[in-house]
């Protein structure tokens, strides 16, 4: 029993963990929850420590707002605009392209080579299995 426990935690020991450093006067993006679902990345700098894991971050708008350091991400440039969760670019030049039927029936007949084909509609129910 003595030998698990010692090489358990000589293993924890070894293990390499990346702590993250925050500093007071860094440039971070910060989640800033918009709606129960929805969340939105932020760029702020740091303004202050208030615990060990808890920093004051002061946002482009000029809000001051408390965020734990799981909601914290280091930015390593200076950046102009938001980011959200979903990995759109906010307040951006860059054209967001949300895929529709459209959209792909537009491309599939654009093909070389492709044939349109209609895809066989099911018209029978979806359970086919007789009741008892």
């Amino acid at each position: 029993m003595y030998d698990i426990i010692s090489k358990v935690s000589q293993q924890q020991l070894k293990a390499k963990s990346v702590s993250k450093h925050i500093g007071i006067g860094d440039e971070v993006l910060v989640k800033n929850y918009v709606a129960p679902n929805k969340s939105i990345w932020n760029a702020g700098k740091v303004v202050s420590n208030v615990g060990n894991v808890v920093y004051d971050v002061k946002t482009e708008n000029g809000n001051i707002i408390r965020r734990h350091s799981n909601q914290i991400i280091q930015s390593r440039h200076s950046l102009p605009f938001s980011v959200s969760s979903d990995d759109e670019i906010v307040n951006s030049n860059i054209p967001l392209v949300k895929e529709s039927d459209e959209c792909t029936d537009n491309v599939s007949q654009n093909l070389p080579g492709s044939s349109s084909v209609a895809s066989p509609l099911s018209t029978q129910p979806y359970n086919l299995r007789p009741r008892k």
